[in-house]
């Protein structure tokens, strides 16, 4: 049997204290993170690049997906950190409001050596407009069915679980359902999720970490694969 800890975490660049991001991701101890709204060298931030500060606390490989460039010789987008092998990495454009100012969305797509088997892991953003969330959530499935299996599926989907239940449950995603994530001071619906699919493959325990930066919570599962 192969497990993993795996968290996913929308932390808004780290506000109000981006220089508390890096301890703030040490102190999670998973195997994979996915972060979102992370900036790399905004001015927001102090023209830091918060992306290389997580890695350095993370002590695992980063892949990265820029979303948006804000125009100050910066970005910000998602990153998976891992502590294993990336394989390979690709990102995925996702459909877009025909609305002018509507916020681009990715998703990152990774193929990884971890626990000793080799995973797919996507992480995402998606919109607040939930039609639009709902929209994107269909594509990025459609684009991860031919990956190899295990899949896990993390991100800020801006989507209530039963929203998203009937999208990943007719593609064989088993949806974690637990603690509230966001506001982060006092949570009142769980917008951040973890999915899986493959066979054997499910979720253990799922908790929500309040960190002293960002405005959601960290949700934190343990994957496990029964060979």
């Amino acid at each position: 049997m192969a497990g993993l800890r795996v968290a996913t975490w929308n932390c808004q660049h780290g506000r109000p204290t981006p220089a508390k991001l890096g301890e703030s991701v040490a102190s999670l101890d998973v195997d994979v993170l996915g972060l979102q709204e992370i900036d790399r060298n905004t001015r927001r931030v102090g023209h830091r690049d918060l992306a290389h500060s997580a890695q350095e606390a993370f002590e695992g490989e980063l892949v990265w997906a820029p979303a948006l460039s804000l125009g100050d010789g910066g970005d910000y987008g998602n990153a998976l950190l891992v502590r294993g092998e990336v394989l390979s990495s690709d990102v995925v454009p996702l459909p877009r409001r025909r609305r002018r100012g509507s916020e681009p969305r990715v998703a990152l797509v990774v193929e990884a050596e971890l626990a000793g088997r080799r995973w797919t892991i996507a992480n995402t953003h998606l919109s607040r407009v939930s039609e639009f969330a709902a929209r994107q959530l269909i594509s990025l499935v459609d684009a991860l069915r031919d990956r190899p299996a295990p899949r896990i599926l993390v991100g800020d989907l801006n989507l209530q679980p039963q929203l998203v239940l009937p999208w990943l449950a007719a593609e064989s995603y088993r949806l974690a359902l637990g603690p509230l994530t966001h506001p982060a001071h006092r949570p009142r619906r769980q917008i951040d999720h973890v999915a899986v699919a493959g066979r054997g493959c499910r979720v253990d325990a799922l908790e929500a970490v309040q960190l002293p930066v960002g405005d959601h919570r960290a949700l934190i599962a343990e994957v496990t694969v029964e060979d």
